[in-house]
């Protein structure tokens, strides 16, 4: 390495105290004059501002981007945004320099660049305002290559190749964080057939030249954990069967990691425990000859089985919302839920009845049963931000909803549902036809399939989000509402780094009419527009037909999120989409939209504010396809993301 500066350190100081006292001898022997004194003054106190780095630049790395090597966490690099201030310069230091190119030198060695060298200086950009640049040079070196990979220790069991999914191959390059990979691949898959006690570690031996190197993993599998026995603790108001039904191993079964983390994510699913752990002892009996048998000790803490909940928001079209919850999770002490909603906005007043019974008949079916009460009303194409739309029509309504739901995978969930709904018109704008409003019953059953693998419900960085949907309406003959509803969503996350994020969301669904109906019912039809998708309208602007449409498709195209500044983040998107109001009684009568889709564009930014207990959320959409009699863009303003 390099030296950096002119003078050391010591010197500087030196010579800042020297000048100090020849400026109060200064002053003592010439007092009138003030302006010299002055600018000797200046000159002391410019002296000891603090160096900073303007730009960090880093030459002759072939193998990895810059971009990638500043991400390591180098201390001396320039940012335009951070956590202390926005074109946030550091402060430049030896120190600080040291740790930057040994952070460097660790990756470099990490990745089989055994022979790197790195030089680094400093270039004044300018004295007067303090700001250097620093420069690091590298030369990567040959790189070393893996010659073999051999196993030793205790053998695994026979029908298990761990060599399938390794990452470090022969003739590929050293990668310490490939061989850390494959030892946590090693346990995972020992722990996921029952030696949970296994152990693995490496070695590796270099050629003289050190541009070779065999790596050797050592296996201790350990014995094969068995179940002895369970011990549960913690349970005050829970019976001991509502534990024990989420366990996922039986006594004297082999226990597997997989066991052990669903069985803990379904003691927490259940709602009815705060803090759970799952352990398991030494061998049962230190007189026992097998000792691969162990106790499993299951500790929980209960909590609160009372919640009650408040809530008071805005949402662009419905306006101000308020909601209140309360509900009880522990009837008969068998998890047993119990809950009461009431909710207002606008466009929406009613209450809501449930209850939730966790297994039926000791199988992990969800039961589900919800009466509501409420008052709808649907409004007009909204004129814009803070203003009310002119309601359409408006109607009470009541509906039982019941559903029966099972988890086949820790992602996958299937549902049956079945609706009855009466309703009950009071209100019906001159504009709509009459005949428009369908029969006053319905009677649905449906199935519904989901598939969930984002990061976060709420704030998703990566995974993805499949729905799809059949129901069937008309099931009990004329009296009802005849109609088949298809729908589906498909929503993706893409992570650019550690702070951009790509989203992307298809949505489309579809009505046909059977039987004796002529028309899907006012209230089942499909809106889209909104805070949602098409944010370049406001809802209800979209369509041909104001009261709905009985196909959709609306595609986010892409939307890119990143980050601005601490809690605040930005997006930049793009819409497209169209609704279709087609009353047809065969898929055929929906040719001419596939034909020609006439489908509408739009593109816009907006800021998302990350609350500590929810995302507030404000997009301004602009119409790229405007058409006469319709406004430029749209301002919307919701709660959490747009999907």
């Amino acid at each position: 390495m390099k030296a950096f500066c002119h003078r050391c350190r010591s010197t500087s100081l030196q010579n800042v105290a020297v000048r100090r006292i020849c400026f109060t001898l200064f002053l003592i022997a010439f007092p009138g004059h003030s302006q010299a004194a002055k600018h000797v003054q200046d000159s002391i106190a410019t002296s000891t501002i603090q160096t900073r780095v303007g730009r960090l630049i880093i030459k002759g790395n072939k193998s990895f981007s810059s971009l990638t090597l500043k991400g390591l966490g180098l201390a001396l690099d320039p940012k335009i945004y951070s956590r202390k201030k926005l074109f946030y310069k550091p402060a430049f230091s030896f120190p600080r320099l040291r740790q930057d190119t040994a952070l460097i030198r660790q990756w470099y060695e990490s990745n089989g660049f055994l022979k790197i060298a790195i030089q680094a200086d400093t270039i004044t950009n300018s004295a007067h305002e303090h700001i250097v640049n620093v420069r690091i040079h590298i030369t990567e070196g040959p790189r070393t290559t893996v010659t073999g990979v051999i196993f030793s220790g205790i053998p695994p069991d026979k029908k298990l190749d761990l060599g399938k999914d390794m990452l470090v191959q022969k003739q590929g390059p050293l990668k310490i964080a490939d061989i850390d990979a494959d030892i946590r691949m090693f346990i995972e898959t020992l722990g996921n057939r029952g030696y949970l006690e296994a152990t693995a570690n490496y070695h590796c031996t270099f050629s003289s030249d050190s541009l070779g190197a065999q790596v050797e993993y050592t296996i201790h599998t350990g014995p094969h954990i068995r179940v002895d026995s369970i011990q549960i603790s913690g349970l005050h108001g829970v019976r001991d069967r509502v534990v024990r039904r989420e366990l996922r191993f039986k006594e004297k079964h082999v226990l597997t990691n997989k066991q052990l983390r669903n069985t803990i994510n379904n003691l927490y699913g259940t709602n009815l425990f705060g803090f759970v752990v799952v352990s398991y002892d030494s061998p049962a009996s230190p007189d026992s000859l097998n000792d691969s048998l162990r106790i499993v000790r299951i500790t929980v803490l209960e909590t609160s089985f009372l919640t009650v909940e408040t809530s008071i928001g805005y949402q662009t079209y419905e306006s101000i919302c308020g909601r209140a919850d309360a509900s009880y999770d522990n009837f008969a002490q068998l998890g047993i839920r119990g809950s009461a909603s009431l909710y207002a906005n606008y466009l929406l007043q009613g209450i809501d009845l449930g209850i939730v019974w966790p297994w039926i008949f000791e199988v992990p079916v969800t039961f589900n049963q919800t009466a509501s009460f409420y008052h709808r009303r649907e409004g007009g194409p909204q004129p814009a931000l803070f203003e009310f739309p002119n309601i359409l029509w408006a109607g009470y309504f009541t509906a039982l909803h019941s559903c029966l739901s099972y988890q086949l995978t820790s992602r996958i969930k299937t549902s049956i549902t079945h609706t009855l709904e009466t309703r009950s018109i009071d209100y019906i704008s001159a504009s709509i036809n009459p005949d428009s409003v369908g029969n006053p019953f319905t009677h649905s059953i449906g199935f519904s399939i989901t598939q969930d693998s984002r990061s976060d419900m709420v704030d998703p960085h990566k995974g993805n989000f499949s729905n799809a949907l059949i129901e069937v309406s008309g099931i009990t003959g004329t009296k009802s509402n005849h109609y088949v509803r298809l729908e589906g969503d498909e929503r993706v996350y893409f992570p650019l780094g550690e702070s951009f994020i790509i989203a992307s969301a298809l949505r489309a669904g579809i009505e046909r009419l059977y039987g004796q109906s002529t028309v899907v019912p006012i209230d089942q039809k499909f809106y889209i527009g909104g805070p949602d998708v098409m944010r370049g309208f406001y809802p209800k602007t979209l369509g041909s037909d104001t009261t709905g449409g009985t196909f959709y498709m609306a595609w986010n195209v892409g939307e890119l999120r990143f980050p601005i500044y601490k809690w605040f983040r930005g997006v930049a998107f793009f819409d497209m989409g169209n609704l279709w109001n087609i009353q047809g009684t065969s898929f055929g009568d929906y040719r001419s939209v596939f034909n020609k889709p006439d489908f509408r564009y739009n593109a816009g930014a907006g800021i998302r504010i990350h609350l500590p207990i929810f995302i507030l959320s404000l997009d301004a959409g602009f119409k790229l396809d405007k058409r006469p009699g319709e406004g430029l863009y749209a301002i919307q303003f919701n709660l959490g993301n747009s999907f």
